[in-house]
C-alpha cells in the first residue's frame, strides 16, 4: 500500500436515531472517525462495469483498515475541499479489504445538494 496516496482528510460518519421521549425520534449525524484516504473519480466505463448509474458522480476511495469500524453502506464520508466546500459521499459498496488487513476499498456516490 502506498500511504503517500492517502492525501485527503476524510470524516467517517453515520446517522443515528435518538428518541424524543414522546414516541418519535430525531435523526442526527455522528462522527465516528477522522482519517486519511484517497478519492479518485471513476470513468464512465468503470461505472458501467460496477453497475452504477453513469449520470452520478462516482468515486473510488481507499482508507486504512481499522478493525474497530465495520464499514458498510450505512456510513457516509465527508470531505472539505481546498475551497472550503464540504462534500458528502454515500458508500455504495465495500469492494475489498486486502488480505493483510491494511487497506479497504470503497465505491462512493457524491450526494448532490438540490435547492
Amino acid at each position: 500500500m502506498n500511504f503517500g496516496r492517502l492525501n485527503k482528510r476524510l470524516v467517517l460518519k453515520h446517522v443515528t436515531r435518538v428518541t424524543d421521549g414522546i414516541g418519535g425520534y430525531t435523526e442526527s449525524e455522528v462522527t465516528d472517525k477522522t482519517t486519511w484516504g484517497s478519492l479518485e473519480p471513476m470513468s464512465a466505463r468503470e461505472q458501467l462495469l460496477y453497475g452504477l448509474e453513469v449520470a452520478q458522480r462516482s468515486y473510488r476511495c481507499k482508507l486504512r483498515y481499522d478493525e474497530n469500524y465495520d464499514i458498510d453502506t450505512s456510513y457516509f464520508i465527508e470531505w472539505t475541499d481546498r475551497f472550503d466546500k464540504t462534500r458528502e459521499f454515500r458508500i455504495v459498496s465495500v469492494i475489498s479489504v486486502d488480505e493483510a488487513a491494511r487497506e479497504i476499498s470503497l465505491l462512493l456516490n457524491e450526494k448532490i445538494q438540490t435547492s
